[in-house]
């Protein structure tokens, strides 16, 4: 190595100065202030959401004494402190215990009078309270409230309502579901004012087919759900079609020959009947409309 190169070699890196020699751009001083400006905008945003969660945050009473008291005036609360206690319902009637449990209607009752969001809630928080109290709870005060809920203007809130019932009858006697269930779900499905009544109680009859003795099925369900295939509004004849399969499985065969599959013979002739005469008026032909009887 001559001394040139030794030179070099030991020569100390040079140190560059001016940042835009590795390529950084340098930004103006109006740059700069356009930048912090954004930062500061968006940290205020940040800061302003902060606080606006920390506003709306609804802190859940940790003693029994209190929440049940919350529980006991939930139509004075606002609508988020309803909200929270109504979405923890379930878990708050245990925790709190007997006391709770013994005014459950007087809570229940505030819910069933607020929104139809809150509704929705309730019925969500009874089914997960139905396995946590006994069956004198369920007919004392959860029971009431699904019958007055499945009556409700809302085909959902009462849709949901029939499934909860749907598993109350599993844990009461004939007696019981004939004078706490049955007597308004008959009145539902004669209701010629509301067809979705009718199909909610045609729903209830399916569910109640799977556990029904044989002589209710074949003497009451099947002639309510078959009478139902005659009605003037088709939403209700569909659901009574749909129906069919859950007392099907559970009749006699001879009650089926008899009685199930007439009528299920019928509904399918009547359907083809109608795509003929729909096919006939869409291609124009002039003809008179199939009107034959099965």
């Amino acid at each position: 190595m001559n001394q040139e190169e030794k030179k070099n070699e030991n020569k100390e890196p040079e140190v560059k100065d001016n940042v835009e020699d590795f390529g950084i751009k340098v930004l103006s001083a109006e740059e700069q202030k356009k930048i912090m400006l954004q930062i500061s905008q968006e940290e205020s945003f940040n800061l302003k959401n902060i606080e606006q969660r920390e506003d709306d945050a609804v802190f859940i009473e940790d003693e029994p004494e209190k929440a049940l008291a919350k529980l006991l005036a939930l139509n004075q609360l606002n609508f988020q402190e309803r909200q929270a206690y109504a979405k923890h319902l379930a878990e708050l009637i245990i925790l709190i215990g007997n006391e709770a449990q013994q005014q459950l209607t007087q809570i229940i009752n505030q819910l069933i009078n607020d929104s139809d969001e809150m509704k929705k809630i309730l019925i969500h928080q009874l089914d997960l309270l139905f396995d946590q109290i006994d069956v004198s709870k369920i007919k004392q005060h959860i029971l009431p409230a699904l019958m007055q809920l499945i009556k409700y203007h809302n085909f959902d809130i009462q849709s949901d309502v029939q499934k909860q019932l749907s598993r109350v009858i599993q844990k009461l006697s004939k007696e019981e579901i004939k004078d706490l269930i049955l007597n308004d779900l008959v009145l539902m499905i004669h209701d010629e004012s509301n067809e979705e009544n009718k199909m909610i109680a045609l729903q209830f009859f399916g569910s109640y087919a799977q556990i029904a003795d044989q002589q209710s099925l074949e003497s009451f369900i099947s002639t309510e759900i078959i009478n139902a295939g005659e009605d003037i509004s088709v939403r209700v004849r569909k659901e009574s079609i749909q129906q069919l399969p859950s007392i099907a499985k559970s009749v006699r065969p001879e009650f089926f020959v008899s009685k199930i599959l007439p009528y299920y013979l019928q509904y399918i002739y009547h359907q083809i009947i109608l795509i003929e005469n729909l096919k006939i008026s869409h291609h124009g032909i002039y003809a008179k409309p199939v009107q034959k009887q099965l």
